[in-house]
């Protein structure tokens, strides 16, 4: 799994792609954030299982906050 701040447009987004073992190419690219982010900075981590969070530095509100996100390999999905 990949995961990076994408500066092409304004504000950045958060992308994220998979390679899935056993195979040699990657998912086509997703954003894994709500359409209010504002996203500055960016942390991943993994498990052995495949479940991963990321988490965001946020500039979307008044402060600096930070927000997350799960993935479940089971639903492939973010939440």
């Amino acid at each position: 799994m990949a995961l990076w701040l994408d500066d092409r447009a304004t504000p950045s987004t958060i992308r994220m792609s998979l390679r899935r073992a056993g195979t040699t190419s990657w998912t086509a690219s997703a954003v894994i954030h709500d359409a209010a982010a504002r996203p500055q900075s960016l942390a991943l981590a993994v498990r052995p299982d495949g479940r991963a969070v990321a988490v965001w530095q946020d500039a979307r509100a008044a402060s600096t906050d930070i927000y997350g996100a799960e993935y479940s390999p089971a639903t492939e999905s973010w939440g």
